[in-house]
């Protein structure tokens, strides 16, 4: 996981089959020092077993995912475009499904955001 998150990969599902003792010991017992060392990462533990309903796994990895920030493509340069083979230059973009719009169900408004440096 220190390796994912070093590498720019800071949303982390640590899926656990059923009654998988060595991620349980290791992957789970180490989310909250992980948490703590490295407060940018986004780390969801996830059990697959016969207890754990396919609702509550769902809900875990969308959650997941609305809290990852928005990343890059790992082939995206510096110049914000993925080169490839061949001189073909591509803008990376990010697409909604079709149909679907994002509008802020709760937008904030002016008057509440804080002015700088104040709390």
């Amino acid at each position: 996981m220190i390796e994912l998150i070093k590498t720019g990969a800071p949303s982390i599902a640590c899926v656990q089959p059923f009654a998988c003792l060595p991620n349980h010991v290791t992957g789970k017992g180490m989310i909250k020092e992980l948490r703590r060392r490295y407060p940018d990462a986004n780390i969801s533990a996830i059990d697959y077993d016969p207890g754990s309903s396919e609702v509550n796994q769902l809900n875990r990895l969308k959650l997941l995912l609305s809290n990852a920030p928005v990343g890059r493509n790992p082939d995206e340069s510096e110049d914000g475009l993925i080169h490839l083979k061949g001189g073909k230059t591509v803008k990376p973009e990010i697409r909604l499904p079709e149909g679907a719009s994002f509008i802020d169900p709760e937008p904030v408004a002016q008057k509440d955001i804080p002015a700088t440096g104040t709390l």
